[in-house]
């Protein structure tokens, strides 16, 4: 009887053993819950492809199961450093939905890269649910690739590996901005989760900051001098109270109320001018909810332009280099001081100047066959 017993009891422990383990590598087996694009190098499936990447306007914003590549999701996404984007960080947002919470596995965000700038890639921060993480990426290969040609790019994947216990039941986010350097071009982005998570369509209410540019130059309203901020909001779902303000780290420096109904929305905040640098916070708002922000700064801006004409001095390049010291020392230089002549009775401001590096014009002034009536011109001017 003890022996029988024995068994059944080392039978049911058996069975229980394998029970464990089928659930454990079943929640450990990797699933495609979404992705967009495909891992394909090529990026026909995006949005502005393959090379009309002066013609970007937003970040991306993409609703898994509503929105599609070929309209929400450009295939380059710029940096800080890129001024054809406004020389800011950019950030793109995936939301999608999840039927019910996991308990136990893992994730894996999966970044698959046709190319980043060949000397300042951008480092990528990505947000998943309000967990962060870093992804410094190298140097690419040439211009090429954001110019139409994706074949010349050189292919990286960057991964973000996450516990998924961070998804949770319903509305998921995860954002990728471009804190530093220059652009990337996307090939795929795909989230793998344990085989027993399963996705759900989620709605495409929401409230993002695509845009906030400041004016170069501090702008006259009211008496004061004021920085200028254009903000673009894209709202979906039902109609909201919202409030759009702006915060650095010691008091609210602007604030408007605003209602939002579905689609795109432009406003502008006007800020008193600083006298140096100043770092903020714009954040959307809704029913005491932030519902997205991104950072601002603002510089004492530009108040007076200068033109100023400029000779650069390459000896050598499009003749020989005797050839054309001697041309700055005759031709040059006299039709340089015709325009001077000619100029020389309108108002200073408006007098022509030319701008010449050093060596040249040692060798303009200092040659031993030049005329004495030009060096005083030439001194003169």
């Amino acid at each position: 009887m003890k022996t029988k017993t024995n068994l059944r009891t080392w039978i049911r422990l058996t069975a229980a053993t394998f029970s464990l383990a089928a659930t454990l590598a079943q929640a450990n087996e990797a699933k495609l819950l979404w992705e967009i694009g495909k891992a394909d190098r090529n990026n026909a499936e995006f949005a502005l492809a393959p090379g009309d990447f002066s013609g970007y306007r937003d970040d991306a914003r993409f609703v898994v199961g509503r929105s599609e590549a070929k309209k929400d999701w450009p295939y380059v996404q710029p940096g800080p450093l890129d001024s054809w984007a406004g020389t800011r960080p950019h950030t793109f947002t995936v939301v999608f939905g999840v039927k019910q919470k996991p308990d136990a596995g893992a994730c894996r965000l999966l970044v698959d890269l046709l190319d980043t700038h060949s000397v300042s890639p951008p480092k990528l921060k990505v947000v998943v649910n309000g967990r962060p993480f870093e992804l410094p990426l190298p140097k690419g290969a040439s211009d090429a690739s954001i110019r139409g040609e994706p074949a010349k790019g050189r292919p990286h994947v960057a991964r973000v590996e996450f516990p998924a216990t961070l998804l949770r039941a319903g509305r998921n986010e995860i954002t990728l901005t471009t804190l530093s350097g220059s652009w990337l071009l996307y090939d795929r982005v795909a989230l793998e989760t344990p085989a027993g998570v399963e996705t759900e369509l989620v709605e495409a209410q929401g409230t993002a900051i695509v845009a906030a540019e400041v004016s170069p130059a501090p702008v006259e309203r009211d008496g004061k001098r004021c920085h200028r901020i254009t903000v673009t909001l894209v709202h979906s779902g039902d109609i909201v109270n919202a409030v759009i303000r702006l915060d650095d780290a010691t008091e609210q420096l602007a604030r408007r109320m605003l209602t939002l109904a579905s689609g795109r929305h432009t406003l502008e905040l006007f800020v008193p001018a600083v006298s140096k640098a100043r770092y903020a916070t714009l954040a959307v708002t809704v029913a005491g909810e932030t519902l997205d922000s991104r950072p601002v700064t603002l510089v004492p801006g530009v108040e007076q332009v200068v033109l100023v004409f400029k000779t650069h001095f390459d000896i050598g390049y499009t003749d020989m280099a005797s050839n054309v010291v001697q041309r700055y020392r005759t031709t040059m230089i006299d039709q340089a001081l015709a325009v001077v002549d000619q100029n020389r009775d309108l108002p200073t401001a408006q007098q022509f100047a030319w701008t010449i590096t050093g060596w040249p014009m040692h060798q303009i002034l200092d040659w031993p066959q030049q005329t004495p009536e030009r060096k005083a011109r030439v001194e003169r001017a």
